[in-house]
């Protein structure tokens, strides 16, 4: 019993690593990841961690971003995070709004702010020597290692979620489908390929995976 009361405290502590209670961002997610993954593995219940416990499904947005590979990643978070995903636009640029749980939908938002930029910024450094040729190869390579991180991105983030048997609940779903029943769909989200002139999918994968 003690033990379980230790676990708790720790989920608490944790979950008080907030923005707004003076954590860093990185900090923040740091705590929101190790957070949720205690919660699954000790299969702790909401009325353990809170005294009144909030069951609703809400809506957590994350900061505006415009690269076209946001739409890869936002579904990858969310998919790993218990969540559902839709996209509230602002000219040219996109807040994703996770749709979840408390915990899940605030921690899915955190952690695509935070790969967002870390997709952004190998994928720049990947392309940078394409910059300023024409022919669009720039964009090209840029996608491309863009599309070769998040994969790896998702492929350690479906592994976290099997070993922790995390799955998306009916009711997520439901509130997903009347919040979006009557929405458009964003068009054209695909990632331009540079096929086999990129030689770097490997390299992009893994960095993916380690971040």
């Amino acid at each position: 019993m003690a033990a379980r009361e230790n676990i708790i405290g720790k989920i608490r502590n944790l979950l008080n690593k907030s923005v707004d209670n003076g954590a860093s961002p990185a900090e923040a997610t740091q705590a929101a990841l190790i957070a949720q993954q205690l919660i699954a593995k000790y299969d702790i219940e909401d009325s353990e961690l809170f005294e009144t416990v909030n069951y609703e499904v809400v809506e957590v947005r994350s900061d505006l971003t415009y690269r076209k590979f946001k739409f890869m990643l936002g579904q990858v978070i969310a998919d790993n995070y218990r969540c559902c995903v839709y996209w509230e636009k602002s000219g040219r640029k996109h807040k994703a709004v996770f749709v979840g749980r408390n915990i899940d939908a605030n921690a899915a938002s955190l952690v695509y702010n935070k790969m967002y930029d870390c997709v952004n910024d190998w994928a720049n450094k990947e392309s940078r020597q394409y910059r300023g040729q024409g022919d669009g190869l720039y964009g090209m390579f840029y996608d491309s290692a863009a599309a070769a991180f998040i994969e790896g991105i998702r492929s350690e983030l479906e592994k976290q979620c099997h070993e922790l048997m995390l799955v998306r609940s009916q009711e997520v779903e439901d509130v997903f489908f009347n919040i979006t029943a009557k929405m458009g769909h964003v068009k054209n989200t695909s990632l331009r390929s540079a096929g086999q002139c990129y030689d770097g999918y490997d390299r992009s994968y893994q960095a993916g995976k380690t971040t």
